[in-house]
């Protein structure tokens, strides 16, 4: 009961609340250590579409697909959660600089750009990222958006 409480079913990521409870660690243990911290949110450009056009069980595979893509990406450096619907989370700990948030972000936009395929449909899956740093070099927090 406890692993569905703090998991999504569809991707079995960590949830909303595994992810909040996470962040509120991660906070403490940055400010306790001096370290910076960055959390990326994610959208799937157009998977509103996808499912209007494909259907529910491709809005789902395409979900699916994003997900394993963003653990992949991330794997080793950071936690990947699914927030709601198409929207996704990574936290990032003791990154030493903006840039590795950047580097992170690039790595998974290309991935996600890779062709994907459903029973004869070939889409391109793509994301808005939006990073938010905790703190920054001059100590305030600071974000950046890229797609």
């Amino acid at each position: 009961m406890e692993y569905l409480a703090y998991h999504d079913p569809l991707t079995d990521l960590p949830n909303r609340r595994l992810f909040r409870k996470r962040l509120k660690e991660a906070v403490l243990n940055a400010k306790r250590e001096g370290t910076q911290l960055a959390v990326l949110f994610l959208d799937c450009d157009k998977f509103k579409t996808i499912n209007d056009t494909l259907g529910h069980d491709a809005g789902d595979d395409v979900l699916q697909f994003f997900a394993y893509t963003l653990q992949e990406s991330v794997v080793g450096v950071g936690t990947v959660a699914r927030l709601a619907g198409d929207e996704f989370a990574v936290l990032l700990e003791g990154v030493s600089s903006q840039e590795d948030a950047l580097i992170v972000a690039d790595r998974i936009v290309k991935a996600v750009r890779s062709p994907w395929e459903w029973h004869g449909h070939t889409t391109q899956v793509t994301t808005s990222i939006g990073i938010f740093f905790l703190p920054d070099s001059q100590g305030y927090k600071n974000t950046i958006s890229i797609s």
